[in-house]
């Protein structure tokens, strides 16, 4: 605070503590006369702008839709500049919540700002879900399993479902009704037959001598066992569930209903067959019912996937049964036993622990090691690499000398090393390393 310098009449109206500008991590301070920029660990001060030299703002996304705010900077003296405010992913859509205030004070001291800060709801979603896909794919290895379709009910929104497909009647009623139908017609039948025909017993006509009738006793058919037929309901398997977040997977062959809340989202359920449906959250408590529509024995089975493993699994075969979650993820994390993660096998330096290989002969390159998946950015001259990878990567960036900015982030809640170095012609300059459970690797480096 005291390298601030406010002034005896200034006052803190809002501070963004998890804030990027230009590639450090920063935070803003908004005061009633100025917008103040400082490192968030030194708490030097970046940019000192007053609200009277921004020109303009704009609200929206960058290259991989994160919340941003541009400001155009007109000082009295000097060029025109600008500046980009990205705010971090922040769980419940806390960072969402700091654009819109911050815009909503420079609109207070008269800063014009363009564009909306009530950003699409699935942009709240960490940075890892939200990486464009606009690389070449001749650079780039294989991205992560497609995210299934789903749609999200939040506080402002309406979930739209397909309309469910009537229940058709039952095959066996049709034949029971047209056994019915047919018996009735051959009992009309025998019934006419024997008011119609004559008396085997009637007295024989005048000056006619009877002939003997001989009763004709048909054969009993021998009885014929029908076989039954049993039939069994067989769940299709589907994909494995994606790695990538909290999952919850039905699967049913009839239809159910239903809806899952979590983290102050919703999803409505209407549909039939096994679904997948991605809740955007990490240690929130799960809430939901879901309920069959149908009076059968098929079972249901309803379970809860985080980053690809199972923390919980129910089940019902009661008609029209209900499946209700009351589900709390750490503590279901706490009760599932993990797998302990193999160590690489090699030690290249200190306590980075990496495979050995050979880097490039010529050109700077940026290589990340990690057994699981990662993503983030390389900036370098002013042109940026996004990643989106997995396993043991290396990225040519387009440049000789000059500043290299990064970031690398984790996406699972293991243990195991992630590693990012940066080699010039052939020989390795700089290396950062983290074993922090979806950590990140915050990379600055001038060669």
């Amino acid at each position: 605070m005291d390298k601030l310098n406010l002034g005896s009449d200034e006052a803190i109206l809002k501070k963004n503590q998890k804030i990027i500008v230009s590639g450090s991590r920063c935070e803003a301070i908004l005061t009633n006369r100025r917008l103040i920029l400082t490192d968030r660990e030194t708490g030097d001060i970046r940019e000192d702008i007053q609200y009277a030299d921004i020109s303009l703002g704009a609200a929206g996304l960058n290259s991989i839709r994160e919340p941003v705010l541009r400001l155009r900077i007109n000082p009295p003296s000097g060029e025109p500049r600008s500046v980009e405010i990205i705010f971090v992913y922040q769980p419940a859509g806390i960072n969402l919540q700091d654009l819109e205030r911050s815009i909503a004070i420079l609109r207070e001291h008269k800063v014009t700002i363009q564009g909306s800060a009530h950003l699409d709801a699935t942009n709240l979603m960490s940075r890892v879900n939200a990486v464009s896909a606009s690389l070449p794919t001749v650079e780039e290895p294989a991205a992560r399993p497609a995210v299934p379709d789903m749609s999200i009910l939040g506080s402002s929104r309406t979930v739209t479902q397909p309309v469910p497909v009537e229940n058709r009647p039952r095959p066996y009623l049709f034949v029971i009704a047209a056994a019915l139908v047919i018996l009735v017609i051959l009992l009309a039948g025998a019934f006419i037959s024997g008011l119609m025909a004559p008396s085997q017993h009637a007295a024989p006509l005048p000056g006619r001598t009877p002939v003997p009738t001989t009763e004709i006793i048909p054969a009993t058919p021998p009885v014929t066992e029908v076989p039954v037929l049993t039939i069994t309901t067989v769940i299709p398997m589907k994909e494995p569930v994606p790695v990538n977040g909290t999952w919850v997977r039905i699967a049913y062959p009839g239809n159910y209903t239903g809806s899952l809340k979590s983290g102050g989202w919703n999803i409505e359920i209407n549909t039939t067959g096994t679904s997948d449906y991605l809740l955007p959250v990490r240690d929130n408590l799960i809430e939901g019912s879901i309920v069959k529509t149908e009076g059968n024995g098929d079972t249901m089975v309803v379970g809860v996937y985080y980053y690809g493993t199972l923390i919980s699994e129910q089940s019902t075969s009661k008609p029209r049964g209900v499946i209700d979650l009351h589900l709390d993820i750490q503590q279901a994390l706490r009760a599932t036993p993990t797998p302990t993660p193999t160590p690489a096998p090699a030690v290249l330096s200190g306590d980075l622990t990496v495979p050995s290989v050979s880097a490039p002969p010529s050109g700077v390159w940026a290589r990340v090691f990690y057994p699981g998946e990662y993503v983030g950015y390389f900036r370098a001259n002013g042109r940026t690499r996004e990643v989106n990878s997995t396993g043991d990567q290396f990225f040519q960036l387009a440049m000789t000398t000059g500043s290299i900015d990064g970031l690398i982030e984790k996406q699972d809640y293991t243990s195991r090393n992630m590693a990012v170095q940066i080699y010039k012609d052939g020989s390795m300059v700089a290396s950062k390393n983290t074993t922090v459970p979806h950590g990140d690797i915050d990379l600055h480096v001038t060669i």
